[in-house]
């Protein structure tokens, strides 16, 4: 019983010695030793002859490079649409948009699942603008315009900022 008493006795002075008080500490100020990271974020907008017709903005945009091609993927929550970005280069710059994926210029891929427009489209005007990349992230904006079979306009436009890029060259 002695033993007892002299164990807690010497708890209750060790706390107490290692500054447990019912005081309030004040408030740590300062960094936490870890850089802040940037909430990547990503809207399309696409409108049909003058009128916006969706407007959405990607929950989980992703961005990859292989070689020297950087692949941007923004889809809307409900995965109603996706739309897929590709640039023939990795450095910041504008692009004219091209139907078809050739080094220094964009093309951009919108794909629709429903019966009030085309399954797909590719605006063959515009331009893709890459305003930051530095391997890690990326930023810009994008406008592309088309007309379908039926001879409606479409203009497909966009921002997106501090998206996750992933190097897939080589198995990087």
């Amino acid at each position: 019983m002695m033993v007892k008493r002299l164990v807690n006795s010497c708890l209750l002075l060790l706390g107490l010695a290692c500054g447990n008080s019912h005081e309030k500490q004040p408030a740590r100020s300062g960094s936490t030793g870890f850089a802040p990271v940037a909430t990547p974020s990503a809207t399309v907008e696409i409108s049909r002859d003058g009128k916006t017709i969706a407007r959405y903005e990607s929950r989980l945009p992703d961005a990859v490079v292989d070689t020297d091609i950087l692949m941007i993927e923004m889809n809307s929550p409900d995965a109603k649409y996706s739309f897929m970005g590709y640039i023939g280069s990795t450095r910041s710059g504008q692009y004219e948009l091209n139907g078809e994926q050739q080094p220094g210029r964009a093309t951009i891929h919108l794909y629709h699942d429903g019966p009030d427009m085309p399954p797909s489209l590719t605006p063959t005007e515009g331009k893709f603008s890459l305003t930051g990349m530095n391997g890690k992230s990326c930023s810009g904006s994008f406008s592309g315009s088309l007309k379908d079979p039926k001879g409606k306009a479409y203009t497909i436009r966009g921002t997106f900022s501090n998206i996750p890029v992933r190097n897939i060259e080589a198995g990087k």
